[in-house]
């Protein structure tokens, strides 16, 4: 077992070296000591006892000095690509065109056109206003399930469509194949239930609204707000006026205090 061990650890180390950019020096190192090893294993010291004690202690201390060996940079991989793609995006922000170009020059050259960079894109033409560029982009996706894709699709159908009496059931409709795809995207969830709840659907809406407040990361108090909303419509005054509690103690605009007040008084009035 031990002489298999070390034979593995050899030709991993050479692998290692060779086809994944690990550091060749260590590499060698390991490379060496697993053989020295295996040669002292099988030809030296045979009845030695101390030599069967100290064996499987150095087998795993060379195994962890190799998981430890660190991969030396390259020119490519996702740390490379992430770090072009933040310069990209900076350039984008800061509008210097000249730098911009030659981050995305260099992006595609390495990686291809790829949706980060059609993302970014989008939104630097969302921000002029150019619409239409931003749906031809959108359209250019590769992935149109990713969230990304969805949060410029929302982008656009509500810049497009903000007075229109059909805007609330296009952006019902896209939040359903959102979530269809993303099922754990809170903002999706959230938006989804809280339309749904503008449209009486009280029922449906408590179904996402709830799954939202599963999958947010964070404490929200206008989520607490628009499950409580839905449950109360659907006569579960207790949990409702618990969640809000909640959000006033979260903390929630003006608007949503208003309308808060406004429920505990009809259920005062009620009663």
């Amino acid at each position: 077992m031990t002489a298999v061990l070390l034979l593995v650890i050899c030709i991993c180390c050479i692998i290692a070296a060779v086809s994944f950019q690990c550091s060749f020096v260590l590499c060698i190192i390991g490379a060496a000591a697993s053989a020295l090893m295996f040669a002292v294993h099988m030809f030296l010291f045979k009845n030695s006892r101390l030599k069967k004690v100290l064996m499987p202690i150095l087998c795993f201390v060379l195994l962890c000095f190799c998981m430890l060996i660190p991969i030396s940079p390259t020119k490519y991989g996702y740390y490379d690509y992430a770090k072009l793609l933040e310069g990209f995006a900076n350039a984008q922000l800061s509008d210097k065109s000249d730098r911009s170009q030659e981050k995305l020059d260099e992006i595609t050259t390495r990686y291809g056109e790829t949706d980060d960079l059609r993302y970014i894109l989008a939104l630097k033409a969302l921000e002029r206003s150019k619409l239409d560029e931003a749906e031809s982009i959108a359209d250019s996706f590769s992935d149109k399930s990713s969230e990304n894709y969805y949060t410029i699709k929302e982008k656009i159908i509500i810049a497009k469509h903000e007075f229109s009496d059909d805007l609330g059931k296009m952006l019902i409709d896209l939040y359903e194949d959102a979530v269809e795809n993303n099922p754990e995207w809170t903002h999706a969830l959230k938006s989804l239930g809280a339309l749904l709840m503008d449209d009486e659907q009280y029922e449906k809406a408590t179904y996402y609204l709830l799954k939202a407040y599963e999958t947010a990361e964070d404490p929200d108090g206008e989520l607490s707000y628009y499950l409580g909303v839905a449950l109360i419509e659907q006569g579960k005054f207790s949990e409702g006026f618990s969640l809000f509690e909640q959000a006033m103690d979260i903390g929630v605009d003006e608007d949503i205090q208003s309308n808060i007040a406004w429920y505990i008084q009809q259920a005062r009035t009620e009663e």
